[in-house]
């Protein structure tokens, strides 16, 4: 079995938690709250739906807005805690293109039915899952494929470490139909941050580094040596052994309920980001959009808060900007897992079926069960 080049990676999200405990790490979630999820929207565009959008305001209210060529024409709203009803009618709007209201659903995850007078409609959610735990725990769904569909809302979500999660988020996820998580975490960071036990949900354990860990030295890396880090990093995530915990991945889903599975670990960006860009690249989301969701996970007031933790500690630029490189995400780094695919396996369906053993079938059974 190939040995990873790069065992240093499962303890680079390691160095907040070095600073922080865990209860300033669940402050950090808090403090970052609602402003940062005016940028975690969702946004359907099919020749047939309506452009539509929600998102949550720094009140804690939701803001919904939709395109329309006359300002005049009526929508209705409706909500349900499940993507596959339409549920209850919320509003009616007789004329204009946005509407802010309260929750209607504080304790589960609400799903909205947008439908114009003409018809067409379409179904959103808040792409960031409102938790007080978790800075970047996401919904991989309304992404529009290749083919016109789109992924269903509320099946496929994506985390940073569940150590943080409070008692009202536990039940949360349970409300909203949670039944899998998938760790790709090693066992020195589960032993420092616990998953909590949710009743109801089965915990799975695969990491991805294989090789175990040694400290990356970012008080001695500079700019350039990080890039080369990080994208040799994404590398060798899409091949052996790494890729196993993928492979683990896309069986868990194939045998799923149609019900919620998740997939984390330390901070949600990276060997998450890679397993996220997999599955939505398997049911046939283009590159680009992947490329969108994966930059999701930049978030300036939760880098922000990890830099002034460290202050102390960060005596030049160079280190502040590789501190602040690592907390975030770079379309470099995933392109270079993606690059690595192609020049390697010719397609994703090549690889698909060599590497991450999926058929046709399995592939198309994914798409059955994740695709509207």
């Amino acid at each position: 079995m190939k040995k990873s080049k790069l065992a240093s990676y499962s303890l680079t999200f390691a160095i907040a938690s070095s600073i922080l405990s865990n209860t300033a790490h669940a402050q950090v979630m808090n403090t970052n709250g609602v402003k940062s999820q005016q940028v975690q929207t969702s946004v359907i565009n099919q020749q047939n739906q309506l452009i539509a959008k929600v998102e949550r305001t720094q009140e804690g209210k939701l803001k919904f807005s939709w395109d329309g060529s006359n300002k005049k024409d009526k929508v209705r709203i409706f909500w349900s805690t499940s993507p596959d009803k339409i549920g209850k009618l919320l509003v009616k709007v007789n004329s204009g293109t946005s509407i802010t209201l309260d929750d209607p659903s504080p304790k589960a995850r609400p799903y909205f039915h947008i439908i114009g007078e003409n018809g067409m409609h379409t179904i959103v959610a808040e792409r960031k899952v409102f938790l007080q735990g978790t800075f970047n725990f996401r919904d991989l769904g309304g992404y529009e494929t290749v083919d016109g569909r789109t992924v269903q809302w509320g099946k496929l979500y994506r985390s940073d470490a569940l150590v943080g999660l409070t008692k009202n988020d536990i039940s949360y996820l349970q409300n909203s139909g949670l039944k899998t998580i998938l760790d790709y975490r090693s066992a020195d960071e589960i032993a420092k941050s616990p998953d909590p036990v949710i009743k109801g949900v089965t915990n799975i354990n695969d990491p991805v580094i294989k090789s175990g860990s040694t400290t990356l030295d970012i008080f001695n890396l500079d700019m350039a040596g990080l890039d080369k880090t990080f994208k040799q990093m994404q590398r060798e995530m899409v091949e052996d052994p790494d890729v196993e915990a993928y492979r683990t991945l896309f069986q868990l889903l194939l045998k799923s309920k149609n019900d919620a599975v998740l997939q984390h670990c330390t901070a949600g960006k990276d060997r998450t980001g890679v397993g996220s860009a997999l599955v939505l690249l398997s049911l046939g989301v283009p590159e680009n959009t992947v490329l969108d969701d994966y930059l999701l996970s930049n978030n300036p007031v939760y880098i922000q808060k990890q830099l002034d933790a460290m202050a102390p500690l960060l005596k030049t630029d160079e280190q502040r900007q590789v501190v602040t490189a690592i907390m975030g995400v770079k379309k470099e780094w995933l392109q270079a897992s993606l690059d690595q695919i192609k020049e390697h396996y010719g397609s994703y369906d090549n690889y698909f079926k060599k590497v991450i053993g999926l058929t046709a079938k399995d592939r198309e059974k994914l798409k059955e069960m994740y695709l509207n």
